[in-house]
């Protein structure tokens, strides 16, 4: 991951941690991210865009040091194959971007990956997205 796929949010908060963090309230890395399908791009914004909306899905828990990735590509392993969200009871729709976020549910989106073309998630079909090794946890 580049930092260009970090939503301003995101920016933020990775530039008070990495140099000011001492607020009231300060940031910490989350133990886990919960990646997001989008079927319309928020991009940079971190508030924006429109997640699958299906009752059967739900964002995949990605645990560990994902902070490797931001800080130093070195030493990090590529998540080189899709990310599988099951297999869906109903249509998705199609999935333009994958989103990091910081809670299972609502919070804070810290990064964003568009996909080109983007990937039909049909019913009873496992939703298996692409990511070009973006997902990255420490090795």
């Amino acid at each position: 991951m580049t930092l260009n796929n970090l939503t301003d949010e995101g920016a933020k908060r990775v530039i008070a941690l990495l140099f000011d963090n001492s607020g009231s309230d300060p940031y910490t890395i989350p133990a886990t991210w919960y990646a997001a399908l989008m079927t319309v791009a928020g991009g940079e914004t971190a508030a924006s865009g429109t997640e699958v909306a299906a009752g059967d899905y739900a964002r995949v828990a990605l645990t560990g040091d994902l902070t490797v990735v931001v800080a130093t590509p070195e030493g990090v392993s590529n998540q080189d194959g899709p990310v599988n969200w099951g297999t869906p009871l109903v249509d998705w729709g199609t999935v333009v971007e994958v989103r990091l976020y910081d809670a299972a549910t609502d919070g804070t989106c810290w990064f964003y990956y568009t996909i080109s073309p983007g990937v039909d998630c049909d019913a009873d079909i496992p939703a298996l997205v692409p990511t070009d090794g973006w997902l990255q946890a420490a090795a």
